[in-house]
């Protein structure tokens, strides 16, 4: 990185030396195979270095992965790729008469940063974000891919 990267605010700067953005599933997880530290950055809307990987490891974003949203309005699911923002999905599960049940405050937020941290929208009721999630696809270090879901060991 040419100048250091920072979160939101600015007081807090990664020490991992290049912020890979894989373009494609199977560049993320050739990327995560090779890597002995990975750490995901989202939005950046971080209050502590829990993102840094350290100054040996590697900081990847998923902002140039497919902006996937697939809606199911039968079933009023959608599929959503973990780089997308909330402002994004809003407006597209929007254009198919749905709505979301909670909303991250920010509209810069992505999907999987706010799964991740446990984010929460507003109302006492309405659960955190991550609430409304029924099924993660997701990386495993040695670069395979696991669909986990409600009901399978460790999700809930």
């Amino acid at each position: 990185m040419t100048k250091p990267l920072t979160n939101w605010a600015g007081n807090i700067t990664y020490t991992a030396e290049e912020l890979h953005r894989p373009q494609s599933p199977d560049a993320l997880a050739a990327l995560v195979a090779k890597s002995a530290r990975v750490r995901v950055l989202g939005s950046g809307h971080s209050f502590n270095e829990i993102a840094d990987p350290g100054p040996d490891g590697v900081l990847l974003s998923l902002a140039a992965l497919p902006p996937v949203v697939d809606v199911d309005t039968a079933a009023r699911t959608v599929r959503v790729a973990g780089g997308v923002r909330y402002a994004e999905l809003a407006r597209r599960v929007h254009e198919h008469g749905l709505a979301l049940h909670n909303m991250a405050s920010l509209p810069h937020i992505s999907v999987a940063g706010s799964v991740a941290t446990g984010t929460h929208g507003s109302g006492i009721g309405n659960g955190s974000l991550a609430s409304a999630v029924r099924e993660v696809e997701l990386v495993t270090a040695d670069g395979s891919v696991l669909a986990i879901g409600r009901g399978d060991a460790g999700f809930d």
